[in-house]
């Protein structure tokens, strides 16, 4: 039996996470990076709202500025999802490795690579 399980990447800033949902493991990567929608949500009632209603099972984001990411793991944790960080080196490794995608440093990236990353088992 099949389970299709929600993985929710997420690219936390001060004011907003950028987010890429995906439900099942992508068999071109590179394709679905490119056609992947990446949704915007603010920091405030209303971004939390609207994460929460895309009903991820987990959610995996980097260490990066805690205090920013404390928001979002906290309020998706309360509402019972698997909340995951996934260090640098080990993001960067994947990219080097296992994706074949431009070599650039934007939000898209980061939140594609850790779910992306996940749905394969490299962590």
């Amino acid at each position: 039996m099949h389970v299709n399980i929600r993985i929710l990447g997420l690219d936390v800033s001060k004011s907003s996470v950028s987010a890429c949902l995906i439900e099942s493991k992508p068999n071109d990567p590179r394709q679905f990076y490119y056609e992947c929608p990446f949704k915007l949500f603010s920091a405030n009632s209303e971004g939390i709202k609207a994460l929460l209603a895309l009903k991820p099972d987990i959610a995996i984001m980097e260490p990066t500025g805690v205090n920013y990411s404390r928001l979002w793991g906290t309020h998706l944790a309360r509402a019972g999802v698997e909340v995951r960080l996934v260090g640098h080196k080990d993001l960067r490794s994947y990219r080097e490795h296992h994706l074949s995608l431009p070599d650039k440093d934007d939000d898209a990236f980061d939140n594609f690579k850790l779910p992306t990353a996940c749905c394969t088992k490299q962590f």
